[in-house]
């Protein structure tokens, strides 16, 4: 209960400073929602050599190691193992002929 005029002046005051701690909260609520937006978009934007990679074979459907090679200027071993790793995941299909040469085709499930 209020009993004086000083109480008055100390409730508004209260309310007053109350107020301002909410609105400031929203404020760096808001802020952080920007900031974290932001470093959502970055994110998304990071790309690596295997999405290259995959991207490569989307573009063409099929094309061989050696293109591969040739295209991405990495060593055909690594691209190999990043290869087999695509087939685990069903990506990619790998196709080896007689003479050692391989052909890599995109899986019908992956190509869009």
């Amino acid at each position: 209960m209020i009993n004086n005029h000083n109480d008055y002046a100390n409730t508004g005051k209260d309310e007053f400073e109350e107020l301002k701690e909410r609105w400031r909260i929203e404020r760096l609520k808001e802020k952080w929602e920007m900031i974290r937006e932001e470093k959502m978009k970055t994110m998304v934007e990071i790309k690596t050599p295997l999405d290259d990679l995959l991207k490569i074979i989307k573009k063409y459907e099929e094309i061989s190691l050696k293109d591969l090679h040739i295209i991405l200027k990495i060593p055909m071993s690594l691209i190999e193992k990043w290869l087999l790793i695509l087939e685990k995941k069903e990506m990619v299909e790998l196709q080896y002929s007689l003479l050692g040469a391989v052909k890599v085709k995109i899986n019908g499930k992956v190509r869009n």
